[in-house]
């Protein structure tokens, strides 16, 4: 084979190989929901749906898990990548039907599917980018986010808050599921219009209730504490201070008068004036 021949085998080889790189870089992680906190009651977690099992703080739930919550347990999650942060309510039961990340080639994909069986739950999700999803389904509504803050029920009532989502809902009776655009502080509520759905602004209560359960998750606005300021406590609220005044042996310096907003008085300095 001439060199001319050894040079095209060769470039054909390279971008074979890069090919091949290139397949091998794109892989597929292993995506969690890490529970940052359980409060107010207590949660299950299930592997298969059958066998549950208490559910701790710390836990790392994957791909296909559960979570059901008591009468009055809330669950905050961390999803990473996939999220971030997940509020379940009281009385509610979630599937992790798809949680995955895609990691290789300049781009992480990932794909969040959550099944709202019964109940509630609130979610700050991330902007994502056009390859990934993040959905939540119940039985007769899906919700699809492209990064805002949500909340939404079994019942298919999604309230939007920060951005914007899609609705696909299907009227009872019907097979064909109905798109709707859903703005930020407005909710999309499926018994409205005759039960066929429609978007409204979203109501005081659910504003309330909305709220209250962001400012619950980790990271949320609202679910840090502030932070204390300190203020020094002035001398007429501590009696036993020594106070020596001014001009006396030992004290060359002339000090500025102190003014007791109490009794409205000054103590003079050597020279110095009290408040007009």
């Amino acid at each position: 084979m001439n060199k001319q021949g050894n040079w095209k085998v060769a470039i054909v080889g390279g971008v074979a190989s890069l090919a091949v790189a290139l397949a091998v870089t794109v892989r597929a992680e292993e995506a969690t929901a890490k529970v940052q906190q359980i409060s107010g009651g207590t949660a299950q977690c299930s592997e298969d749906g059958n066998t549950w099992k208490a559910l701790q703080k710390g836990a790392a739930l994957k791909q296909g898990s559960s979570i059901k919550t008591d009468a009055s347990g809330n669950v905050d999650l961390y999803l990473g990548k996939n999220g971030p942060y997940v509020r379940v309510s009281p009385d509610t039961t979630v599937k992790f039907n798809t949680l995955t990340c895609d990691k290789g080639a300049g781009e992480v994909v990932t794909a969040t599917e959550l099944g709202l069986d019964n109940g509630k739950l609130t979610a700050v999700v991330r902007k994502i980018n056009s390859s990934s999803r993040f959905e939540i389904k119940t039985a007769s509504a899906t919700l699809k986010v492209k990064g805002t803050k949500v909340q939404g029920s079994s019942r298919g009532q999604f309230a939007v808050k920060d951005g914007s989502s899609e609705v696909f809902y299907t009227p009872a009776g019907e097979t064909t599921p109905t798109r709707f655009d859903v703005p930020s502080g407005y909710t999309f509520e499926p018994s409205g219009n005759g039960g066929k759905g429609i978007v409204i602004p979203t109501p005081a209560e659910l504003v309330l209730d909305f709220q209250q359960n962001l400012n619950g998750l980790m990271g949320a606005p609202g679910a840090q504490a502030a932070a204390g300021i300190w203020a020094p406590t002035p001398t007429w609220n501590a009696p036993t201070r020594p106070f020596d005044p001014p001009g006396q042996p030992g004290h060359p310096f002339n000090l500025p008068p102190v003014f007791n907003p109490t009794t409205q008085t000054g103590d003079q300095g050597q020279g110095g004036q009290g408040p007009d």
